[in-house]
């Protein structure tokens, strides 16, 4: 699992064209949810604000989890930095250390941006739930994890399948984007 993790690392968090699909995907997947497209840019705007400035709609995101639920949480390698902190200073600063610990920040760093375009689209989802749709703050996140996905919640054939050596390392997103698409 680790090491489709880390595979899955590279080819889309570490991989800039891979960033950009995600992110557009997510627009073009909140679209289809119902947000008229006009609103979409003014959205994503909002939500990044609320992000930087904990607003209200971005609390209800995370005391849902939905920081939590996104592919980048769910299915990127994460390396463990404090771990590697503790091995440093018991072993002191030999040159692989370093060389691991420079690789370490910078795969978080790409799974942090990662996140925080997901975590974004899917603000930007719940706001236009609560205000446009008048939704609950309940139901504008299960919207949000509706259109956007909520990667922690799969069943065990399919994650099985993502994870393994030989499987899919991809379906989840097949799996959950199909069904919206029809």
């Amino acid at each position: 699992t680790k090491v489709q993790q880390l595979w899955k690392t590279s080819k889309v968090a570490l991989n800039p064209p891979g960033q950009v699909r995600n992110f557009i995907s997510n627009a073009v997947l909140m679209q289809l949810s119902g947000v008229p497209l006009r609103r979409v840019p003014w959205l994503i705007n909002r939500a990044f604000r609320e992000i930087a400035e904990n607003g209200a709609h971005y609390q209800i995101a995370k005391k849902y989890g939905i920081t939590v639920s996104t592919f980048s949480a769910q299915e990127l390698f994460r390396s463990k930095r404090d771990l590697l902190e503790l091995e440093r200073e018991m072993r002191g600063n030999h040159p692989l250390l370093a060389i691991q610990r420079v690789g370490a920040f910078i795969l978080d760093k790409a799974g942090d941006t990662y996140q925080l375009s997901e975590t974004i689209m899917k603000t930007a989802k719940i706001i236009d739930a609560m205000e446009r749709e008048k939704m609950g703050e309940v139901d504008a996140v299960t919207e949000a994890n509706k259109w956007l996905f909520d990667y922690s919640q799969d069943n065990r054939n399919i994650r099985y399948l993502r994870n393994a050596p030989v499987g899919m390392p991809f379906l989840t997103f097949a799996t959950k984007a199909a069904p919206r698409l029809l």
